[in-house]
């Protein structure tokens, strides 16, 4: 039985869809959009972002410079948001039965316009004790040096800390560093998961 308990938020904890900030934007049709969308997580500019080395406005205008627009911080940051699409299906019944039983922490990639906007609208403090994110660490999953300063400030062993995440290359990441770690596959649920592992 593992002592804590560490989730991914993306698609483990929240819906995410990358297509709806950028439709809303108007930004779904060149080339140069579509490669936003499908390499977010890989291009420069957005893994700067996320470990907290350059600001929202950088982030903007290199959107701007990508795919030849004029977006104010205001106007993208509005639609950017939007990536977040609520809890997961179940999940909040899963995380509240949870609490109390097991300590619940969460460790995701973020940049902070998100971390404000999840931490206004949906509250997840109500459930997990805290959220470790990549931009105040300054490295991203699956870094080890973002899973060692977690794991130095659970003060726990790494082997008593469960951990769940949607890319198994984190997963792995995890792993090597001798926590118990799944991979929530497509189609797969957070509840399904965990009564296989608690």
């Amino acid at each position: 039985m593992p002592k804590v308990l560490l989730l991914d938020l993306g698609r483990v904890v929240f819906g995410l869809d990358w297509k709806r900030p950028l439709k809303k934007l108007g930004l779904t049709e060149t080339f140069a959009e579509k490669t936003l969308i499908r390499n977010i997580q890989t291009w420069p500019p957005y893994d700067r972002l996320e470990r907290g080395a350059s600001g929202f406005s950088d982030f903007v205008t290199e959107v701007n410079a990508l795919v030849g627009k004029r977006f104010t911080d205001a106007e993208f940051g509005e639609a950017w948001i939007e990536v977040l699409t609520g809890y997961e299906p179940g999940v909040e019944k899963v995380l509240q039965k949870l609490k109390g039983q097991i300590p619940l922490y969460a460790l995701t990639n973020t940049s902070l316009i998100h971390y404000e906007h999840m931490m206004r609208t949906y509250e997840p403090l109500r459930y997990f004790e805290k959220v470790f994110t990549s931009f105040e660490i300054g490295h991203r999953k699956p870094e080890k040096e973002i899973f060692l300063s977690v794991i130095e400030a659970l003060g726990v062993a790494p082997e008593d800390i469960y951990f769940i995440d949607d890319t198994e290359i984190n997963v792995e990441g995890a792993k090597k560093l001798g926590l118990h770690a799944t991979h929530l596959k497509e189609g797969e649920t957070l509840e399904n998961v965990l009564s296989h592992a608690l």
